[in-house]
């Protein structure tokens, strides 16, 4: 039971770091925590009277602001990207633990503002407060979030016969790719020809070229974009997944389903499997 628990952990996790996405985040949040007050009414909070509507309001506007604050600091200070094959359900809740614990001292500030004075003794009951309305809610949707988005693409993915709906329209054709890369005042050309590039990787402002040397597996990283990489190639055969990746489609095995999307399995030794967003599904369908 313990490894079913760490491998679910570990399970791709459908998330997004777009503004629009972090908003409705935000905007969900706070009416969860709206609602939980004004109905369940934990600790303290039964004891508003008249007043529960006001401050069941007031905590739910401070949990939207914490979210905004939150996911800007972790996204773009931190620069950590949820919309990633690398990001996992264990990476999504623990920053729900942390977003919680922000949301709780953020109540805290607001409970001191609101009565007159900081009472620390008063914290604890804050925080676990908080913990009770948040964390439980957050983990349940999270979790039905994966298993309706993994089922959902495995779907997709069992009903795609790859040999059919796409392999069989590339049109196959070599061409040597010369990638420049340039360090300090020197110049190094990477000269990979495109029939032995497995898939490349974008990595902030480098990419990572996996490609076949002799049958063995080799990687490359440099500083280029993957968008000038995709205009150097101009080979049918390759084609981009996800935001992050390119894929040679002549080496997918098979084709399968996780909670973020697709995924790509190579017919090589590699054990990493290329990912496809949902962006980028309706290329092989």
């Amino acid at each position: 039971m313990f490894d079913s628990i760490i491998k679910f952990l570990k399970q791709p996790y459908p998330d997004k770091d777009d503004p629009i996405s972090i908003l409705k985040s935000a905007i969900a949040t706070a009416l969860i925590v709206f609602f939980v007050l004004f109905i369940f009414k934990p600790g303290d909070i039964g004891n508003a009277g008249d007043d529960l509507f006001k401050y069941a309001l007031y905590f739910s506007f401070v949990s939207f602001l914490v979210v905004l604050l939150y996911d800007f600091f972790v996204i773009h200070v931190l620069n950590k990207k949820r919309d990633t094959p690398h990001f996992k359900f264990y990476h999504w809740f623990t920053q729900a633990i942390l977003l919680v614990v922000c949301i709780a001292i953020a109540n805290f500030a607001l409970v001191s503002y609101l009565f007159d004075g900081v009472h620390w003794n008063n914290l604890f009951n804050v925080i676990f407060s908080t913990f009770v309305v948040a964390i439980f809610p957050i983990f349940i949707f999270g979790t039905l979030n994966l298993i309706r988005n993994l089922r959902a693409n495995q779907a997709i993915a069992e009903s795609i016969d790859y040999n059919v709906s796409f392999k069989e329209n590339i049109n196959n054709q070599t061409k040597q790719v010369e990638v420049l890369l340039s360090i300090k005042n020197s110049q190094k050309t990477y000269s990979i020809k495109p029939e032995n590039l497995l898939f490349v990787e974008a990595m902030q402002n480098y990419v990572s070229l996996n490609y076949l040397d002799a049958g063995q597996l080799k990687k490359e990283t440099i500083r280029t974009t993957l968008s000038t990489v995709l205009a150097e190639l101009n080979y049918p055969p390759i084609k981009q997944t996800h935001r992050s990746f390119l894929v040679n489609c002549d080496y997918i095995k098979e084709i399968s389903g996780n909670a973020q999307g697709l995924k790509l399995i190579l017919d090589s030794t590699i054990e990493f499997h290329p990912p496809v967003s949902r962006k980028y599904i309706s290329l092989f369908r």
